[in-house]
């Protein structure tokens, strides 16, 4: 796919799609520097091309870099709105950077049927709202996410921390850490069980 990707480049270095397909190779051959190299001279190249923008904030999230990755992101949201997987890159550069804004992606994906009973949507609500010191919208958003998946770890462990540090509430705290433990053990989740434990001690 390189060498095509590459060929076709060569008969028309400013086709978008071609110089698009040569940096996705070379993301997937673990050519990181090359390929967000190729990519940013793409999305620079086509700044109203939705494609350009999206698999260049694509890759930068994929490589850890979501401050890098908002511009890019963004661009390709002010081209189209519509789009599930634009908004979870999105939302996940703001939670990853303690931004407000990324509360406006969150809920944005509730129009989507495949996201609106998704318990890591309402979690990373509740991380954002953390993030602004509103502890009950986060607490809000952390009993939704735990009413559509009462068996998901991370859920419990937010709670309990929530109910820990935030609330200093013990008695919530112990029954969610209690709650999370069982299940991370259940799953052999066992850094989470580590954690919870060294917690439960502690308390």
């Amino acid at each position: 796919a390189l060498k095509l990707a590459t060929k076709a480049v060569a008969k028309d270095e400013h086709n978008t799609a071609a110089v698009l397909l040569r940096g996705l190779t070379l993301h997937h051959l673990r050519k990181t520097e090359q390929a967000l190299e190729v990519l940013e001279a793409a999305a620079l190249e086509a700044p109203q091309d939705f494609a350009a923008q999206y698999f260049y904030g694509w890759v930068l999230c994929e490589n850890r870099l979501y401050g890098d990755a908002l511009a890019p992101l963004k661009r390709a949201y002010a081209i189209r709105k519509d789009h599930p997987d634009l908004l979870v890159l999105l939302a996940r550069c703001c939670i990853e950077q303690n931004l407000r804004e990324g509360v406006s992606y969150l809920q944005a994906l509730r129009r989507f049927p495949s996201f609106r009973d998704s318990p890591e949507l309402y979690n990373g609500l509740a991380l954002l709202w953390l993030g602004e010191l509103d502890y009950e919208q986060a607490l809000e958003n952390l009993r939704i996410a735990h009413q559509k998946a009462p068996r998901n770890a991370a859920v419990m462990q937010n709670l309990a921390v929530l109910y820990d540090q935030y609330f200093h509430d013990p008695v919530q705290a112990l029954r969610y850490y209690r709650y999370c433990l069982a299940e991370s053990q259940r799953v052999d989740d066992r850094q989470r069980s580590a954690s919870v434990q060294r917690r439960l001690r502690a308390m």
